[in-house]
């Protein structure tokens, strides 16, 4: 694949079609992170499947960890939202920590193409626990081949969003 002009691609959300990457989202953090400005941790993988394809694989993937700590896995098809959370009885002795993952559909001139986006934020718990997370997840779903490796294009893609 060439190189990618930015302005080539686009984010849809909704069921819709809308642009939901810049809708205000509820904030989900404590009172006393609020008061303190502290961001959740948050980090965006680039998918070169398809929204429905990337969504079943990432529930698949948590169905599977669940017998190393994931619990509470709740997806939602109309929204595209994922949610989980580490227990804290968990394989890997890490400490607890909650997450949400939405899903974009990644438009190229204005057709839908075969990518996505998937963004994981930080809901409650440690930050370092989820990066642990997502970055087994990344881990293992670069060797199933679902991520884009091409550094520019994921580049491009992730600005879509910022």
């Amino acid at each position: 694949m060439t190189s990618i002009d930015t302005a080539l691609f686009s984010v849809s959300g909704g069921p819709d079609g809308s642009n939901t990457a810049n809708r205000e989202r509820t904030d989900e953090r404590s009172w006393f992170a609020r008061f303190l400005h502290i961001k959740p941790a948050s980090k965006v993988l680039c998918l070169q499947v398809g929204r429905g394809r990337a969504r079943t694989e990432i529930v698949k993937l948590l169905r599977q960890w669940r017998q190393y700590g994931i619990r509470d896995l709740v997806f939602d098809r109309e929204r595209n939202v994922i949610s989980g959370r580490v227990d804290k009885v968990n394989h890997l002795q890490i400490k607890p920590v909650a997450f949400t993952a939405q899903l974009y559909v990644v438009l190229e001139h204005g057709r839908r193409v075969q990518l996505c986006l998937a963004r994981f934020t930080q809901t409650k718990g440690a930050a370092s626990s989820f990066r642990k997370v997502i970055d087994t997840l990344e881990s293992v779903l670069g060797q199933r081949g679902l991520l884009v490796e091409d550094e520019a294009q994921r580049r491009d893609m992730c600005e879509v969003l910022t």
